[in-house]
């Protein structure tokens, strides 16, 4: 595997970097990251990467002056310069500096960018196992964990075998848990052919950065748009600080997912299993806990029960009915016939959310599909799903969506409107009408 450390002060930056492709599938891995020259020289020392990828403008040490004191003691790294558009001068003062090359950091491609890093020439090859393995490690982990799945498959020593030989770090002979994530592309892009795996590749990448600091987690594709990942943990008490965590970061990955990937995404946790006999079971409660919620609330994790309080379905459907009313905790607590402070208890501890936290996701879900399939303005949007006040209103949609209404409005209606662009005659007429797409 060649090792990759980036170097760039936007945090946005590095992982978009990070979650652009599948890198290890192509012989890469991303072994580190840093804010400044400083910081990079820090980790250098330490990583011994194979290829930098730097921004040029950063404070404490620039990516000139990181450039030039690396080529002195480390020849054999290849520098790549993160540029923006207009700064041809200075990807010139980096290439005479030593770098190799450069790429657009705001048009980042992910087979622009591994061409680029394909066409270096390193010293060692990597070895016809490896080789074998990076190009086929997708299709590999996906064969496995389907094989683990299935209830009619017994030969699990012969698999368990198979997991540790390609060095997979899933370990079930230890409590696990099993997170399922599916996700749909939210926009109307036509996909290319590849499209779907690169999706794959980026949500991949996207759990093990929101998962990974301190959770022991290995992900696979499992089937069409859908990723399992194994949580290991060390006895089976840890399950639940396991899945408060888990609860927390899932909302993080599906606002990352959302904003940067442009998809929607559904998530479950299983309970905690032992042995890899019992992993189909723990899968099968994943496909279950799907089917039987109904419109999941954005960013929130289904955890899977042996069993639910029936008054949860009940007040999920009222919640849903009375989106336009001006309802409160105590409106719940009448309808599921409790005191309020016993609902409020069993509701969070059932969804994770708080009744009034969980009402505002679903009305900022509804919001959101408003500002997307309708012309109606902000006021009468936030009138709709029962928020009277338009700037409270954006408030909480700011909170829980990452951007305003009409900032969600422009972007979805400009990437539409990119989309027909794509397949339209030339001609005044179709620019006119693609124009008109993202007026409001």
């Amino acid at each position: 595997m060649r090792k990759i450390l980036i170097v760039d002060d936007e945090f946005l930056v590095r992982i978009g970097v990070k979650a652009l492709t599948n890198w290890e599938s192509h012989g890469y891995q991303i072994v580190g990251e840093a804010a400044s020259g400083r910081e990079a020289l820090e980790k250098i020392e330490k990583l011994k990467p194979d290829i930098v990828l730097t921004d040029l403008k950063m404070d404490e040490m620039d990516g000139f002056e990181l450039i030039a004191a690396s080529r002195k003691k480390y020849p054999k790294i290849k520098f790549i310069v993160l540029s923006v558009l207009d700064d041809a001068e200075n990807v010139k003062r980096a290439m005479k500096l030593g770098a190799v090359d450069y790429i657009f950091k705001l048009k980042l491609n992910a087979a622009e960018f591994l061409e680029i890093l394909n066409e270096q020439e390193y010293e060692e090859p990597a070895d016809e196992r490896e080789q074998f393995v990076r190009k086929n490690i997708s299709d590999i982990k996906r064969l496995l964990v389907q094989l683990a799945s299935e209830r009619e498959y017994t030969d699990y020593d012969r698999l368990t075998r198979t997991f540790k030989k390609f060095g997979f770090q899933v370990n079930f002979e230890a409590p696990y848990c099993v997170l399922m994530i599916r996700y749909a592309h939210c926009g109307r892009r036509e996909e290319r052919p590849d499209g779907v795996q690169i999706l794959e590749d980026a949500i991949e990448n996207m759990i093990r950065n929101v998962f990974g600091e301190g959770l022991s987690i290995e992900t696979f594709g499992y089937s069409e748009r859908c990723l399992v990942s194994v949580i290991n943990m060390e006895s089976t008490e840890d399950y639940r600080e396991t899945s408060e965590v888990a609860r927390e970061r899932y909302e993080d990955l599906w606002e990352y997912g959302s904003r940067y990937a442009n998809v929607e995404l559904e998530g479950a946790l299983s309970p905690c299993f032992e042995g890899i006999r019992r992993f189909s079971e723990a899968v099968f409660c994943c496909e279950k806990a799907f089917l039987l919620a109904e419109n999941q609330t954005p960013g929130a994790l289904l955890v899977c029960r042996s069993e639910t309080r029936r008054e949860i379905p009940m007040i999920k459907e009222f919640i849903r009915d009375n989106l336009s009313k001006n309802f409160t905790v105590g409106d719940g607590a009448r309808h599921c016939h409790m005191s309020e402070s016993y609902f409020a208890h069993v509701f969070k501890e059932e969804t994770g959310f708080s009744f009034m936290d969980y009402v505002n996701r679903q009305r900022m879900a509804k919001a959101r599909e408003l500002l997307k399939k309708t012309d109606m303005t902000v006021r009468e949007i936030a009138q709709a799903v029962g928020v009277e006040n338009p700037n409270y209103f954006s408030v909480v949609f700011v909170k829980l969506c990452g951007e305003s209404p009409s900032e969600y409005r422009s972007r979805y209606r400009f990437d539409v409107r990119k989309d027909k662009n794509r397949s339209k005659k030339e001609g005044k007429a179709g620019t006119e009408r693609g124009e008109q797409d993202i007026e409001d």
